[in-house]
């Protein structure tokens, strides 16, 4: 018998609750940590702020982000090709091969993904 749409639901959903609530609860206590400290060091506090928008400011963190994204994206197409081409020749090969062959050559299943 499968089950019901709410027998499903209603765990995932309990945890998923349980979950933000901590979650909220533990954000709240780090803002209010936070906050003890700024109020008990003001000055400090924005010398930190500072400090850490002008390094923020001086960092080229746009060039940081679009260089690997661009890797990325030149060497997808290349390698999803090769990656696509393998498994081709391993679905031929496997299709070819004897049962003798499939347990003498080890680089027959190169994916490991053949079923036994």
């Amino acid at each position: 018998m499968n089950p019901s749409y709410s027998e499903i639901r209603d765990p995932i959903e309990d945890r998923v609750d349980a979950f933000l609530r901590q979650a909220r609860e533990t954000l709240g206590d780090h803002i209010a940590s936070c906050e003890e400290r700024i109020a008990e060091s003001p000055g400090k506090s924005v010398l930190i702020a500072f400090g850490a928008g002008y390094v923020a400011r001086s960092l080229p963190l746009g060039a940081m982000i679009s260089l690997p994204a661009r890797l990325v994206l030149k060497i997808a197409p290349p390698l999803l090709l090769a990656l696509g081409a393998a498994k081709a020749y391993e679905a031929v090969r496997c299709s070819f091969a004897t049962p003798e062959e499939e347990e003498e050559d080890p680089m027959l299943d190169l994916f490991g993904s053949h079923a036994e």
